[in-house]
């Protein structure tokens, strides 16, 4: 599942610029897009589910002309269910909020994020956990946090973000093509909707006891950390007005 930025309709994540930002290890319904702006930076650029990826300084990203959507390969299939990344209580109550600020807020610069970096490491290492290769938030390892049974829904998020990344995220150049790949993609009939059972999807984002699987605003971008490495990786339904995690729990 993808990430935010004062958002485009639901989940998100964090980029992982350069391979940089957590020293990277290492989902989705078809959704109405709403595309953000290229923000043109290439460190911690937050990412939303459905709009616009982070500019990444590639050479894809030239602003001319593309074909996306693409068909998918004959050969692709959907990533191998995700395993269960690690907990961890390494974070206190505020380091998620303090990272949030340090490489993302409107004060961020690449000399904040890597003081929060460098004096966090063991936080750091566990944020990294939780985040995936391609810089989104690694909530198909929610999905098995909060119901280790349930390795369908773990699956079809995983694999909506993969082939979301295949289709569009990686070749569209600008947002309003990306726009209309992922309703063409994600629609009926579309490649990834042959890829990715978008009903066993939609389905488990509706569930209650996965309520602290989605991220649906900035806010959130903070519970979903604090909850993986603050509190051992037990998912909380929904953040406090102030960024703080609500008693709500999430089941499991």
């Amino acid at each position: 599942m993808k990430a935010p930025t004062t958002l485009i309709n639901g989940l998100f994540a964090v980029a992982c610029a350069s391979a940089a930002l957590f020293g990277c290890s290492s989902s989705s319904t078809p959704a109405t897009v709403s595309p953000t702006t290229d923000s043109g930076t290439d460190t911690g650029t937050v990412k939303t589910d459905t709009g616009v990826k982070a500019d990444t300084g590639t050479a894809s990203d030239t602003g001319s002309g593309n074909t996306c959507p693409t068909d998918l390969p004959s050969t692709y299939a959907c990533p191998a269910t995700p395993t269960l990344p690690a907990g961890s209580t390494a974070c206190t109550a505020a380091d998620a909020q303090a990272l949030f600020d340090a490489c993302w807020g409107a004060s961020a610069d690449s000399t904040t994020c890597s003081a929060f970096k460098s004096s966090n490491a063991a936080c750091d290492t566990c944020l990294g956990n939780w985040t995936r290769a391609d810089g989104w938030l690694q909530t198909a390892g929610c999905y098995l946090a909060v119901d280790a049974t349930r390795t369908d829904c773990a699956k079809s998020d995983e694999c909506d973000d993969d082939c979301t990344n295949v289709v569009c995220y990686n070749d569209c150049s600008d947002s309003t093509t990306l726009s209309s790949c992922l309703q063409t993609a994600q629609g009926a009939g579309g490649t990834c909707d042959n890829a990715v059972k978008y009903s066993t999807l939609d389905s488990c984002q509706k569930d209650a006891k996965f309520a602290g699987c989605q991220v649906p605003n900035d806010a959130d971008i903070v519970r979903f950390y604090t909850n993986a490495c603050h509190d051992n990786a037990v998912f909380k339904a929904a953040a406090t007005t102030d960024g703080g995690v609500s008693d709500a729990a999430s089941g499991g």
